[in-house]
């Protein structure tokens, strides 16, 4: 199991932004995730932000682009064990592992498609279209040029705006599957720290792929449910996320039709939501931790390709579970 935790802190300061040196301010939105020592990780974040909130960074660090943000924020969390960080940015975002930095380009593009191969009348066998989200993850050098990687990604994504996708020469069947496929090796050829490319159709699911060919799923529901506390009851909006990782199946051209998810989880999202949790997993106290191992233990049996279980609740707090 791994732990995310959000922070936010309002700061100036002074730095390089588009090759010009400007003072500007504003939120800054990170994320700390660690495996371990979850409390003292989180002690010592807190820390940390409340000592960036309403500073000027440069009076703090000599270097306070993003970049060196994020690595200034990991050398004070270091000691206490391994962990990642990921700095939200006007593009997308920057990841930090204490080793490699890596580049998150995140667009939205308005695309038409349908889906050849699907049974007759499946939904998807319609020409519909999509706000597809589009994030490219790639390993940025030590001494690489962040901004260029950014443009060059960004116009090569943005010019498939407006487009009927099944048009596309190796695109016949654009699935979300075959979509982040297709991105992944297009580009690679010309960049070659692509790590990893993720396509979503909506809000609520999307694929991503890697070069192994394995893809990852996501598929995720909202959920409104009460807990016992302290001899009473409180409650917590929910974010649960099945996810899914698997080959895909050559002619349908998906791992599985996210419609046949949402099937199989369906008696026992009816059975959390807007209810008492404390009831129904038989527990006298609830953490996300315990929700999220009972939705994989109910699930497995049902979904056989499912990997891990997320629970996400309003302040952006992740759990995470998976037992291997």
């Amino acid at each position: 199991m791994f732990r995310s935790f959000e922070y936010r802190f309002d700061a100036a300061r002074k730095c390089l932004i588009n090759g010009d040196l400007v003072h500007h301010g504003k939120t800054f939105i990170w994320t700390l995730t660690c495996k371990d020592n979850y409390d003292a990780f989180q002690s010592k974040a807190q820390s940390i932000n409340a000592m960036l909130h309403n500073n000027y960074l440069n009076t703090l660090y000599i270097d306070c682009d993003d970049r060196s943000l994020l690595n200034r924020i990991h050398l004070e969390l270091k000691d206490i064990g391994e962990h990642s960080l990921v700095l939200q940015t006007p593009y997308g975002a920057l990841h930090f592992d204490g080793t490699f930095t890596k580049v998150q380009i995140d667009k939205v593009i308005s695309c038409a498609h349908f889906l050849p191969n699907v049974e007759e009348g499946h939904k998807c066998g319609h020409l519909h279209g999509h706000d597809f989200g589009i994030s490219v993850l790639l390993l940025l050098a030590p001494k690489g040029d962040l901004q260029e990687l950014v443009d060059f990604i960004s116009e090569k994504i943005e010019s498939l705006e407006n487009r009927l996708l099944n048009d596309i020469k190796g695109l016949d069947n654009p699935t979300s599957e075959n979509f982040a496929k297709w991105i992944y090796y297009k580009h690679r050829s010309k960049i070659y720290n692509i790590l990893d490319v993720t396509v979503t159709e909506t809000k609520t699911a999307g694929s991503s792929f890697d070069g192994s060919q394995k893809w990852k799923l996501r598929k995720s529901f909202d959920m409104e449910c009460a807990i016992p506390f302290e001899k009473t009851f409180s409650g917590h909006s929910y974010q649960v996320v099945l996810g899914i990782v698997s080959d895909i199946d050559k002619e349908a051209g998906w791992a599985i039709d996210f419609g046949d998810v949402k099937a199989s989880f369906k008696e026992d999202y009816k059975a959390l939501d807007h209810h008492e949790l404390g009831e129904v997993l038989g527990l006298t106290t609830v953490d996300n931790f315990e929700l999220a191992k009972y939705i994989f233990e109910q699930m497995k049996p049902k979904l056989s390709i499912l990997t891990f279980v997320e629970v996400i609740d309003q302040k952006n707090n992740v759990w995470n579970y998976q037992p291997w």
